[in-house]
Formats: structure tokens, sequence, C-alpha cells
């Protein structure tokens, strides 16, 4: 398989996996991949009883250590790796299915600051254009003890799950640099577990490009997000970084093969979705990230159905119905209040495409007072007059 773009090798390449663990890993993963394909369903934990002899001869061993290869399947797909670890400096023989969740991952995105990425006070952030090991980029970062840059990783991430985080990273001076990196999960009622999971490393000009990973378990309740870093821990630091990637399984796998996903358009195995129920939607799901949908149609459709987006639009609808009548009314300050009510309801209609008002309390309040307003107006201008005379 060709590497998507940002994920081919650059002008400072790293050397390739050890070839006969590579040539096993690809056999292996290809044969998971088939025997999918034909079931729709991973292998059993004791694969050859599905895979020999339809798929493969013979399930085959680690050629360094004569140990079977780790096989993992996960909501999202597969990783095949072998069982030894592979020296810093060389690309890990591990393939799979299993997508990318860090955005921008090779700092190819952005013009002198990388895309997708954030960083804490006092760090400076660059988008270099250099030799690099993926694609033409790297990030330059200078950073005070403790700083770091960092992804904020959003979506409906499963619970007590395998996850690796790895990225390649050498000093950009002869000083050699204490690196960490730093795992932070936000739940799904507010905390914040800080941190999850944590690995120091050392990197040097001189070293080359080396390869740091972090393995470690999503929490056994509800997160809305992980917070990823990469840390100056042993004071400041100047770094040069490229292909990270945040993957759901044991073992980091090889960067060029990886493709990267938003982690919000992920659901996790078990996970309802509007197919399940289209009608009444999916409910509320207080429990749940809501923060992918920023379209509040489709928030309305997701969590309340075809009925709960009717019932929304009619609402608003019947408030621009008002203004429009409102503003044919002969008295000059009701109409120009009925229509500054129908051209606020166009604007809200619009604004729901990107972000939505409905949730905005304050706004509401104020906003459907004026409706009532504007509707109780019309209707007092538009009675017969009493004894007196009066309206």
């Amino acid at each position: 398989t060709t590497p998507v773009s940002g994920h081919e090798p650059g002008r400072a390449p790293i050397p390739p996996p050890e070839p006969a663990s590579w040539q096993q890993t690809q056999q292996l993963a290809k044969a998971v991949g088939h025997f999918y394909c034909d079931t729709g369903k991973w292998p059993t934990p004791d694969p050859a009883a599905d895979l020999v002899p339809r798929y493969l001869d013979a399930i085959p061993v680690d050629p360094t250590t004569g140990q079977p290869y780790v096989l993992y399947f996960g909501d999202q797909g597969f990783t095949v790796a072998p069982s030894l670890e592979v020296p810093p400096s060389r690309e890990p023989a591990s393939l799979g299915s299993i997508p990318n969740l860090i955005a921008d991952p090779s700092y190819e995105e952005g013009t002198t600051v990388p895309a997708s990425w954030l960083w804490t006070d006092g760090v400076i952030l660059h988008r270099l254009v250099t030799s690099a090991p993926f694609g033409s980029a790297v990030a330059d970062a200078t950073m005070p003890s403790g700083g770091a840059v960092y992804q904020l990783v959003t979506g409906n991430l499963p619970t007590d799950a395998p996850y690796s985080l790895a990225v390649w990273a050498r000093s950009a001076s002869s000083t050699p640099a204490e690196v960490e990196l730093y795992v932070v999960a936000i739940t799904t009622d507010g905390r914040r577990i800080d941190p999850l999971a944590r690995a120091a490393a050392q990197v040097s000009g001189a070293d080359g490009w080396r390869h740091l990973s972090l393995s470690f378990r999503t929490p056994g309740t509800s997160i809305t997000s992980l917070q990823v870093m990469i840390r100056a821990s042993g004071g400041a630091a100047h770094l040069r970084l490229d292909g990270a990637s945040l993957t759901e399984s044991p073992v980091p796998a090889a960067f060029p093969w990886l493709r990267d996903v938003d982690a919000a358009t992920i659901a996790s195995a078990g996970t309802a979705t509007l197919r399940d129920s289209p009608i009444l939607g999916l409910g509320p799901q207080k429990s749940r990230s809501v923060s992918a949908l920023d379209n509040e149609y489709a928030s309305f459709l997701q969590h309340y159905g075809l009925l709960g987006l009717a019932a929304y639009l009619l609402l608003f609808f019947t408030a621009f119905v008002a203004g429009i009548r409102g503003a044919l009314t002969r008295i000059p300050w009701a109409a120009s209040l009925a229509t500054a009510i129908a051209g606020f309801t166009m604007s809200l209609g619009v604004f729901a495409v990107s972000a939505g008002a409905y949730r905005q309390l304050q706004v509401m309040v104020i906003f459907w007072l004026v409706v009532g307003y504007v509707v109780a107006s019309r209707a007092s201008i538009g009675r017969p007059p009493d004894e007196t005379g009066t309206t």
C-alpha cells in the first residue's frame, strides 16, 4: 500500500523495519484482512483455526524471538506486531488497519505554525520545511522546563482499551534533551485524570531521530477526550518532532502505513447510532461528548430524531411567521419590532448551521419574550374598541 500524503518517507528517511519480521507481519496482516472481508468478523484468539490453511500455510512466529506475533483486534481495526521491541532508531515492524487519531501528525499543514497543535506558555513552536523523516516538514519546538506541545483528542473513545502514543523526536541542539510523553484523560463527569500515563526518554542530535512511545489503557469510566502531550521534563529543550500517532493498540504501528481519522467521527463498539432510532433519536446522551456536532440541525436529528428535528424547525418557523405577520400591522413601532424578529429568526437559522443558539438560555429567554410580545401586540391591535373607544 502506498503511504498517504504526509506519511511518505521524506529526505531524512527512517531505517525500514527488520526485513524478516516485516515480511511475516505483512503476510499475517494480509491474511487477517482477507478473513475479515470474507466473514465480516475478526479471527478468534486462536488464529490458526481461522487462517490455516485457507489464508496461510501456518501461523508464523517472530524469527528473532521464536514467539508468536502480537495480534490485537479493536473497535476500529487490527494490529499485527512482532513480540520483540525494535531499536528506537528503526521503524517498528507493526501493521494493521487501526487509524491514527492525531490530526496533522507530520506537521504538513499550516504556514509558520503547525495546524491542529497547541502549546503551553513559554513554548515557541514553528513549522519547519527541512529534511524530514516523513513528508517535507517537521515541528521545531523550543520549550522551557515543563513546557509542552499537545493535542486534545475528542470522541467516543472505548473504555479500558489499550492505546499507544508515539512520536519521532530528536534534539535540535548539541545538548541532549529530556522528553516525556504525557497523557491526561477527561471523563464525562468532568474529572481530570492527570496523568493517565507518562513515559520519559532522552534524545540528542547526535543519535538522530528516535521513536518514542507510550502504551497505556483508557480508564474504565467513559471519557470525553484525551490530552496527549510531548513535554520537556528535565529542563529546557529544543526539539524537532515528526510522525506523531495515537492508536487503539498495545503497540505503535509503523507510521507510513497509518491512516489519519478524526476521533470525533468514530463510534465505539456498542455505541448506538441514528440508524438504530431514526424517528426518536438517541436521547440527550448527557454522559457522552457532543462537541463533534456543531451543526444544531444535526444535533437535534441525532438526539431527538426526525420528530425532534421537525418540532425544532416548526418552533422557529412559527416565530418567523409571527414576525412577518406583525410587520404588516399599521402601527410603526409594532411593525419595526416584528420585522426585527423575523430578520433575527432568519439569522438564527443560518447560525444553526455552524453553532446554534437554542441552548443559549440567555438569548432564548429574551428572544421568546419579544416574540410573545409581538404576537400579543398584534392581537391587541386587531381587537375592536371597547365601550370607552380604546382597544
